[in-house]
């Protein structure tokens, strides 16, 4: 996962200083993972070095790009990146060619450079987002299965089937310290089944063979056997040892049924919430229905081992490490922990931190500033399609005191 790429799609390192608005940087306020070799030191966590074409170093996208979030100054490998920006204009230019100019590409780093850029020009309708730190996985995972034919993976200029015209509901990034836990993937718990090749539904973008993607499998066996060992953070402040003895019994009397129980004998029930019980934003529980990319996976390699279909509902998650996933529910649209216990505190339009060192250990979340409306691009609006902050109000029933106790149980998970 650190060091080998996948991909064979990406931007000569070189050149990388001409791509815009996106930046693959190496600035002192990037924060990197150790462990790494060659290239790869000199690259951000979400981007592999792998050399293309005609011996071209080039940064290739990896699984960390997401999943990899940087915490109080440190990458957490397996923590969704809630940093990470998929918004862009639909008038923006990926590269600026006064640049490109000046650095004087040679014929072998122009070739690699255009590959990528027909790449990004084509998932680009489907990968935007809305608000920093959510992204439209589903949906531009669709795009590639779309160019894949079902029985050789092969990619097909023509897409075998249309992509939905109504921009999809964005998601929070779950961490993968969770999924041990789970007999089943995504907010909707829509693919069940073995999840190994479900790991590799990106080794479909442009530049892959299907046999490369195939090839890949007993790689990504290790992956998920490696996923299977992660473990959340510590929190890392102090808890109060008595309230949270006291919130442990008030979680087992209201949430254990949906969220499972904690300690020497942990269990976690797997269970779909239905969208009445819990009431949360159903935009992207709804979308799933509409998907003909669920139909094609089905038919595809990825469909032998594994079955993708819409549910009614959302998955009530495990608990593990809470404190370090803010912001909340499945859109990401609480900023903290305790505004998801007291729906009172969730903010309408919100602009959160995106310094990884602003971490509110008390309320148990990102920092963030309340404005009065959603016209800047870095503010969270939760009138927006797919980004209602509703729903789940099952701690207003509980006593402000017993709120607080609960609060402090779950800094123990």
């Amino acid at each position: 996962m650190l060091n080998k790429s996948y991909l064979k799609a990406g931007v000569p390192i070189r050149l990388t200083s001409a791509l815009y608005p996106v930046r693959i940087s190496t600035a002192d306020d990037a924060v990197m993972l150790g462990g790494r070799d060659w290239l790869n030191d000199l690259l951000p966590t979400g981007y592999t070095g792998r050399v293309l074409g005609q011996g071209v170093p080039a940064a290739t996208e990896n699984c960390l790009l997401c999943h990899a979030g940087t915490l109080r100054g440190h990458v957490v490998l397996g923590l969704g990146n809630s940093h990470v920006d998929a918004q862009l204009p639909v008038d923006a230019t990926l590269i600026d060619e006064k640049k490109l100019d000046a650095l004087e590409p040679t014929n072998e780093e122009r070739e690699v450079f255009e590959a990528w850029k027909q790449y990004q020009l084509g998932v680009l309708p489907y990968s935007r987002a809305t608000t920093p730190g959510t992204i439209a996985a589903l949906y531009f995972t669709g795009y590639f299965f779309a160019h894949r034919r079902a029985d050789t993976l092969e990619w097909v200029d023509e897409p075998l089937y249309p992509m939905l015209e109504t921009p999809p509901p964005e998601t929070d990034v779950p961490a993968w310290w969770l999924l041990k836990k789970k007999s089943c993937l995504y907010y909707g718990c829509e693919l069940t089944g073995d999840f190994t090749r479900s790991l590799m539904q990106f080794m479909t973008v442009p530049g892959n063979s299907g046999a490369d993607i195939r090839e890949a499998e007993a790689d990504f066996a290790d992956v998920l056997a490696y996923l299977n060992t992660l473990e959340p953070p510590r929190y890392p402040g102090r808890i109060n040892a008595t309230l949270a003895a006291q919130g442990q019994q008030v979680f087992e009397d209201h949430c254990d049924g949906c969220h499972g129980t904690y300690g020497e004998r942990p269990s976690y029930p797997n269970k779909v919430i239905s969208l009445k019980k819990v009431g949360t934003d159903p935009a992207r529980s709804e979308f799933m229905h509409t998907l003909q990319f669920a139909k094609h996976y089905g038919e595809t390699w990825y469909g032998e081992k594994s079955k993708l279909e819409a549910t009614d509902g959302y998955l009530a998650p495990p608990l593990d490490g809470i404190w370090a996933t803010a912001p909340y529910l499945h859109n990401g649209s609480v900023p903290t922990l305790d505004a998801v216990l007291d729906p009172s505190l969730r903010p309408t339009f919100f602009v959160r931190s995106r310094d990884s060192t602003t971490y509110d250990l008390g309320r148990v979340g990102w920092e963030y500033e309340v404005v009065s409306n959603g016209q800047s691009p870095d503010t969270y609006d939760t009138t927006r399609y797919g980004k209602g902050n509703q729903g789940h109000t099952f701690g207003a029933v509980l006593t402000p005191l017993e709120r607080r106790q609960v609060l402090e149980y779950l800094k123990t998970l």
